[in-house]
């Protein structure tokens, strides 16, 4: 599993926070990612070991660009990226994607949950609530809680 990061922040989140800035998070964003040009990628949390795992990159508009088998896998956190080349050879831009996890157990598909990495471009101080947040590129704001590790 994932250790979460943030339950201990106190008076210095912000100090702290701030450090992050152009950083690598691993963060669970529902899958949704942004391809920076270079790649874009994620860890899995393959609950049961899977003889067939593949991860199904969709565009922001819901189309499906590229498919990567991972064959099989171990249960455990399963690290994936994609460099942005679709399914027909085409370097995609940059943008925002979503990637789609499915593992094949016991004969049926089962979607697994997947935590993405994003770069924090800034962060920002919720005074009424005392509490962190992080602006992130491609997903943008999520709260410093659930961040699950900085690469």
């Amino acid at each position: 599993g994932f250790n979460t990061l943030a339950s201990s922040l106190s008076g210095n989140q912000v100090i702290q926070a701030s450090s992050l800035i152009d950083k690598e998070v691993l963060v669970d964003s529902a899958g949704g990612g942004y391809f920076d040009g270079e790649s874009m990628g994620g860890v899995i949390d393959l609950t049961t070991t899977s003889s067939s795992v593949k991860v199904q990159i969709y565009s922001e508009y819901g189309e499906l660009v590229d498919e990567i088998g991972l064959g099989y896998q171990k249960s455990g956190d399963v690290e994936f990226e994609w460099d942005g080349i679709d399914m027909h050879g085409a370097q995609r831009g940059p943008g925002k994607f979503r990637a789609k996890v499915t593992a094949l157990v016991a004969g049926e598909q089962v979607e697994m949950a997947t935590k993405m990495s994003a770069k924090v471009d800034s962060v920002l101080l919720d005074s009424a609530s005392n509490t962190t947040r992080l602006s992130l590129q491609g997903i943008g704001e999520v709260d410093m809680t659930s961040v699950y590790e900085i690469r």
